[in-house]
């Protein structure tokens, strides 16, 4: 009687510890979450941010072009010549800005995706090992 006892205390003893540590690995997690969830809306922020700087040198750059095929005009000055291409330029270093941006919030996305996908599975075996040593 005094074995079965102590056998079921033992028992019970590891299903207390692998409780405390699934709250901690599950805290951690959601804490991790958090951080994700935060970091994706700050880059989501940029991003928009960005979009509406790119749309604004698109709308300019679209309007000295147009302005470029109306025959009332001469042409451009220099000046206007070399706004045109620093304008292009700079379209293209936002444009890489975004795609920067994008493929960061795409590799918090997975990350976010891998680490739930270890911890439910480190999850699973340390519940199906205490199960082992509990039979």
């Amino acid at each position: 009687m005094n074995g079965r006892i102590m056998h079921l205390t033992a028992q019970q003893n590891q299903i207390r510890d692998l409780r405390e540590w699934l709250m901690d690995e599950g805290n951690a997690k959601m804490r991790a979450k958090d951080r994700t969830v935060e970091q994706i809306s700050k880059l989501e922020v940029d991003m928009e941010d960005l979009e509406v700087k790119l749309s604004g040198l698109e709308a300019k750059i679209a309007g000295y072009l147009a302005e470029l095929t109306t025959p009332l005009t001469n042409g451009l000055t220099r000046d206007e010549e070399q706004l045109i291409v620093s304008l292009g330029k700079e379209v293209e270093r936002w444009r890489k800005k975004m795609a920067e941006h994008s493929k960061k919030k795409n590799q918090v996305h997975w990350s976010l995706y891998d680490s739930g996908c270890r911890f439910m599975s480190n999850c699973s075996l340390r519940v199906g090992r205490t199960h082992l040593r509990l039979s």
